[in-house]
């Protein structure tokens, strides 16, 4: 079932683009672009080099190999508390200089200055977009593809989903999503079933101000991959319709589901 927020890496083309009801104007969108190449820019300068990245993921592998072998096998090689000490002291190193990089440019006049215009932007595109002022804030797992031989191939390894945070409201009987460049809209009479899996899913990023790890989202058990900040949940659900005859999905975090159920009064009527 296609996702209709997967995006096509082949064609830089996002699926949901057959559901735009409207787009902000040219002048909006070409702000949005520039912010977004900005923001971008300070979002590697607080991450650490690729380099010390890989070396990062690396250290702490190894480190989890060498715990392995000490202490799991019939016969522990305690010998291998060494070199797991080692790995393990490069792993905390590193990731303390990644989070004095992330502090530094997090906490910076330049980046607050950033941010506020970027606030400013979305603000200004919300309102050119017509989102009304108490639409729900939520997330929408998209992700990334590629056709190889016929075949949907995952765009980005070891990552099943890419997380955007949206605006969620009802309207003229749509269910609409929208972000700062448009608004989607699934027509209510096309929604089939809401579906929510139990299965193990990744994803990208974590858009909520309260950490993922605290109430109300702690009840989730929501994990992270330090070396390499996927996100790890159990749970999610699809907004299942159909869209020129073919069936496709709307997937929601298990933990936004029920703004969504509630404006549009639709249930969960299957558990998979």
């Amino acid at each position: 079932m296609k996702n209709i927020f997967g995006m096509n890496l082949d064609k830089d083309e996002l699926d949901a683009k057959k559901i735009i009801l409207r787009e902000t104007d040219e002048g909006l969108s070409k702000q949005q672009d520039d912010m977004g190449e900005d923001l971008e820019q300070y979002a590697k300068k607080a991450t650490l080099s690729g380099p010390l990245s890989v070396l990062l993921y690396i250290s702490g592998l190894l480190m989890a190999i060498c715990l392995y072998v000490t202490f799991v096998p019939d016969e522990p090689l305690w010998w291998f508390l060494l070199p797991a000490g080692v790995f393990g002291a490069i792993t905390v190193v590193l990731v303390i200089c990644g989070n004095v990089r992330r502090n530094r440019v997090v906490n910076s006049d330049e980046f607050q200055t950033a941010l506020q215009r970027s606030e400013r932007v979305a603000e200004e595109a919300r309102i050119c977009l017509g989102v009304p002022a108490d639409a729900a804030d939520i997330d929408v797992f998209g992700c990334a593809y590629k056709i190889k031989k016929g075949q949907v191939k995952q765009g980005i390894p070891g990552c099943e989903f890419i997380n955007f945070s949206m605006w969620m409201f009802v309207e003229k009987d749509h269910l609409c999503l929208a972000d700062v460049g448009a608004v989607y809209g699934i027509p209510l009479s096309s929604i089939l079933r809401v579906v929510r899996t139990e299965r193990k899913i990744t994803f990208d990023d974590w858009n909520k101000d309260a950490p993922y790890n605290k109430e109300p989202y702690k009840a989730f058990k929501i994990s992270k991959n330090n070396n390499t900040d996927i996100l790890y949940m159990r749970g999610y659900c699809s907004v299942q319709f159909l869209l020129d005859g073919e069936e496709c999905e709307l997937v929601i975090p298990a933990y936004d589901i029920d703004p969504v159920l509630c404006a549009t009064g639709l249930s969960l009527t299957e558990v998979v």
